[in-house]
């Protein structure tokens, strides 16, 4: 389902690890996370998305969301990034995943770092799980989308189940907005 819906209780939102493991391992330590999701306060992750591209080990991200979403120790949604591996529209981020050489990356401090690659059981294992996520999550007090929240657009959205990411969702149309964003029109 592409709308699904958050448990009560206090959340903690994380938004694009892009494939920064150790970071994200160092937020959830900071966080008071265990690295199986436990939080001593009963507190469950939110991932927005984008946790894939640009940084070193994507496949370690998406591995861990994974485990921590399928035991119910956390929550995500898609990103653009994520969506754009799934519509077949992968950029130059994304070579992690479709790339038949090692990958090199430069970081913010103009160094480079061998990105992890994707064989191909891997590769069918991460698309798998990104196809099981929702574009929204909500509940009454909460609404987590990973760019703009449109009304009409998610009430659509609501009735296109079993639709996959590559045909286009009944009724929707881009936001309109003025700036031009790199985000994929479902």
């Amino acid at each position: 389902m592409l709308v699904q819906s958050l448990p009560e209780g206090p959340l903690d939102i994380v938004g694009d690890i892009h494939g920064e493991y150790g970071a994200l391992l160092s937020l959830m330590d900071r966080m008071g996370y265990d690295y199986d999701g436990h939080h001593s306060e009963g507190r469950i992750m939110v991932f927005v998305g984008d946790l894939i591209d640009r940084g070193p080990d994507s496949i370690s991200v998406v591995r861990l969301v994974r485990k921590l979403v399928e035991a119910n120790r956390a929550y995500c949604v898609l990103g653009n990034h994520e969506l754009n591996v799934l519509l077949g529209k992968a950029n130059s981020g994304s070579k992690w995943l479709y790339g038949k050489k090692e990958s090199l990356i430069r970081d913010k401090k103009d160094r480079h770092t061998l990105q992890a690659l994707a064989d191909e059981d891997t590769r069918a294992e991460i698309l798998s799980f990104l196809r099981q996520l929702p574009i929204v999550l909500e509940r009454s007090d909460v609404r987590v989308v990973h760019a703009a929240w449109d009304d009409a657009a998610v009430d659509k959205l609501r009735f296109d189940i079993l639709v996959p990411l590559s045909v286009p969702c009944r009724g929707w149309k881009p936001l309109g907005l003025k700036k031009k964003h790199k985000h994929p029109t479902l």
